[in-house]
């Protein structure tokens, strides 16, 4: 999955893999930044915010992932 933002330079490209009966994630997240607005967040801020929102969207897949393994089948 690739999204990128036209209006900020923001973008996240994430792969998932199978892998010994788990699943393997690949993702970069960051910013290629339009403004020098957006460059000065990316120089101060930019590694953590991503690194948060990278944490934040793992921690909802794998919700969501046992979520649904324990939902009854159809």
């Amino acid at each position: 999955m690739q999204i990128r933002c036209i209006n900020t330079g923001t973008f996240v490209d994430l792969s998932l893999t199978e892998a010994r009966g788990g699943t393997f994630v690949d993702a970069r997240f960051g910013l290629d930044p339009l403004t020098m607005k957006l460059r000065v967040f990316d120089v101060v801020a930019g590694k953590r915010f991503f690194r948060r929102w990278l944490e934040q969207s793992l921690d909802a897949m794998q919700r969501v992932a046992q979520e649904r393994t324990r939902e009854p089948a159809a």
